[in-house]
């Protein structure tokens, strides 16, 4: 393609996707390499304006289980909070693409009417902070946040999605561990809470991103991480390997691995699930038990996360 073509075609899918990267992850990308892992998850590709079928908006249809303002509820005992549309880095990959950056949908209305939903819902045994990123709020945001959430007597685990530590690693400072620590009751226990970080390759395990890591876990938060398997990225065994004993070594529990869920502007980042199936059960086999995540893949109207294996059994 013509330099000028390409140009152009960078610059309509910056309009439909917009490109964000912060300084610390772009230092990570090896210009000389355009297969670099760091550069494919985070550089706009004229892929992503490729309409194919089957690829929409909101895949896992959270518009549709969102019984109150910012909440995704699908499963009984637990529910999505979405803290804020905003991320520090726009990956290429999200299946949020279409939704992240905007005020309205799944980030419309009040944090007072989420709250006051979640106290209603005795059901509720975890609150997962999503978004967007939840750690783009301000230290007194989640500060006042987790209080709130900790006022609510049947929520026993708090759960914190974010990309922080792989992204820009400084925003883990010892007061915000201290903040996602904290979980304390009016009754004097203690919900529990978990980190779960978002490493997809080696390379983003860097000093700097360790150290948040172990900013965390030193402050008494145990630190998961799920990984999404990316064609181009992370689609060789020995990848996987590295990244997940990696982890497992810095005290980082693999968790995840999710095959991708089909979302608009993602379709070259998506293997087959046969063929991810395949690279998995070859990275088994040089993995130790402790060190492996559970490789799943969403389904809509499943209860819970699918094992893929048993998603291909089913077919």
């Amino acid at each position: 393609m013509p330099q000028n073509e390409a140009l152009a075609g960078i610059g309509e899918v910056v309009t439909r996707y917009p490109a964000l990267i912060t300084p610390y992850y772009a230092s990570l990308i090896d210009h000389d390499d355009p297969a670099c892992p760091i550069r494919l998850q985070c550089v706009p590709d004229v892929r992503e304006l490729d309409e194919m079928p089957g690829y929409v908006d909101d895949p896992l249809f959270d518009t549709a289980h969102n019984p109150a303002p910012r909440i995704t509820h699908r499963y009984r005992d637990r529910l999505l909070l979405h803290v804020t549309p905003k991320c520090a880095v726009r990956c290429r990959f999200c299946f949020r693409k279409s939704l992240i950056g905007n005020s309205g949908g799944i980030f419309d209305g009040s944090m007072d009417a989420a709250l006051d939903y979640i106290a209603g819902a005795s059901g509720v045994r975890e609150v997962i902070l999503s978004g967007g990123d939840p750690l783009m709020a301000s230290d007194e945001e989640l500060s006042e946040l987790f209080d709130r959430l900790s006022r609510i007597p049947h929520v026993e685990r708090l759960r914190v999605h974010t990309r922080m530590p792989v992204v820009q690693p400084s925003r883990i400072t010892e007061r915000l561990a201290r903040i996602l620590a904290s979980g304390s009751r009016t009754n004097g226990s203690a919900a529990r809470t978990r980190v779960v970080t978002h490493f997809n390759h080696p390379r983003e395990i860097t000093v700097e991103s360790v150290a948040a890591c172990e900013l965390l876990i030193g402050s008494g938060v145990r630190v998961l991480n799920q990984s999404v398997l990316l064609r181009g990225v992370n689609d060789n065994p020995h990848a996987l390997v590295k990244l997940f004993t990696s982890l497992h070594r810095g005290g980082i529990q693999p968790y995840y691995l999710h095959h991708p869920d089909p979302a608009r502007g993602t379709a070259h980042f998506r293997l087959a699930p046969a063929d991810g199936l395949a690279l998995f059960e070859a990275a088994r086999r040089m993995v130790p038990s402790g060190s492996l995540p559970r490789y799943v893949i969403d389904i809509p109207g499943a209860p819970t996360k699918t094992p893929v294996e048993g998603y291909l059994g089913s077919e």
